[in-house]
């Protein structure tokens, strides 16, 4: 596909996305932008006029980035529609099948690589990355799930100081054994431990790139021809920090609700409190400690929610590790969307308002409906993955009741 032609189905990509957007959440258009129609053909030229400015060394995906600030609030870049869309727009700029096979080998108790940093990798360095694996103590941290969605093999470390390291030296040395098909290794990490490779993948005609990660930005060198590419995004602006007390407060209760749900997380549902500060590093390009002393609320992350009881729930794991909930309801488009799919299945089953039926058939019902589970559908619209769960927090639409053998039951309430 041409460039031309691959630029005209990105603007529809991202055309279609944002008619999604402006319907579901209006409230993530910028007000000064709102007279702009998504789904106008007039909108889809504007974009496409936008990325032709697109250059090789700066990769697609930042362009469409810079493009999408100018339209929407900060918030839109930590939502799983971002991520979906910059997915999608991956999959349409494919590198050519001339391009080498490549690897990349992750870090990942150390680094992380969203989709749009490595469709930039696969850009500058003209390569087709067929092959993924990520390399941490999983055991110690939680299943890593956006990852092996986009396809990278999860591969555990022992506990204990250089532990991963060692284990992605192993890996590395005999990669070209197990997959000689591949031509380019990336090794996403800081260490230099690794340049020890450098005369393995040399013997074998395999060229090796180390990945370095400073907060947002990346660096890509070549070992063999000593090549750089620099990767620095458009800085994400952070939720205005001017107003004061209380206000301030509420600022920074907002901005952990919003990492709670981009980290898939209904209310009432726990994640590891570590986990909040990365992903709020991640977004911000700083310490999260740092966030909490720009609004005068301290620095000390458990301290903060702790004061925040109205909002969260803390507690306190078996290895020590502190976890944090959200007792905030966000009754979003997509919250709405799935109660009423659970209405339309309970009506399906033949039931009247306060009638019940087993929870295990609604979930057996929306499985046959729509080719998926239930659990995926509600990760799918960011409203966790436990169908009891989340049918507790609807409290005003469902009654639930749990019988003598421990079997879930629930009714609607009204009809809609």
């Amino acid at each position: 596909m041409s460039v031309p032609r691959r630029l005209f189905e990105v603007s529809l990509l991202i055309a279609e996305t944002l008619a999604q957007v402006r319907q579901d959440q209006p409230d993530l258009w910028r007000p000064d932008r709102q007279m702009w129609e998504p789904s106008s053909s007039a909108f889809v030229t504007k974009v496409a006029q936008f990325l032709e400015r697109y250059e090789p060394s700066r990769g697609i995906n930042r362009t469409t980035e810079s493009l999408l600030q100018t339209l929407l609030q900060p918030t839109f870049f930590a939502t799983k529609t971002f991520t979906r869309l910059m997915t999608c727009i991956g999959q349409v700029w494919q590198p050519e099948a001339t391009e080498l096979v490549g690897a990349i080998l992750l870090d990942a108790d150390n680094q992380t690589l969203t989709v749009d940093k490595e469709q930039w990798i696969q850009e500058v360095t003209d390569t087709s990355i067929n092959y993924r694996f990520a390399f941490a103590n999983w055991k110690a941290r939680n299943t890593d799930v956006d990852l092996i969605k986009r396809g990278y093999h999860l591969l555990h470390a022992p506990a204990g100081d250089d532990m991963t390291d060692g284990l992605m030296i192993a890996f590395a040395g005999t990669i070209h054994q197990h997959y000689p098909e591949i031509e380019k290794v990336f090794i996403c990490s800081n260490d230099r431990t690794f340049d020890v490779l450098a005369v393995t993948f040399s013997k074998y005609s395999v060229a090796y790139y180390r990945v370095i990660q400073h907060g947002h930005c990346l660096q890509v060198q070549n070992y063999q021809t000593g090549k750089n590419y620099e990767y620095k995004p458009p800085p994400t602006q952070e939720p205005s920090s001017t107003s004061q007390g209380a206000d301030r407060a509420e600022e920074m209760v907002d901005i952990i609700l919003e990492l709670l749900r981009s980290q898939g997380k209904a209310a009432g549902e726990y994640t590891q409190l570590n986990l909040i500060a990365t992903a709020y590093n991640t977004k911000y390009g700083h310490s999260i400690s740092e966030g909490l002393r720009q609004r005068g609320q301290g620095s000390k992350l458990l301290t903060f929610i702790t004061q925040q009881s109205n909002a969260f729930a803390t507690k306190k794991s078996e290895d020590g590790q502190w976890k944090v909930s959200s007792k905030v309801t966000y009754r979003d488009p997509k919250s709405v969307e799935m109660v009423d799919i659970i209405l339309e299945l309970l009506r399906s089953q033949g039931k009247a308002a306060g009638e019940y039926v087993q929870l295990s058939l609604i979930g057996t019902a929306y499985n046959t409906k729509y080719g998926h589970s239930i659990s995926e559908g509600l990760r799918q619209r960011g409203q966790g993955s436990k169908l009891l769960t989340f049918i507790t927090q609807q409290s005003s639409t469902f009654a639930i009741r749990e019988r003598k053998g421990g079997e879930w039951e629930v009714a609607y309430l009204h009809r809609n």
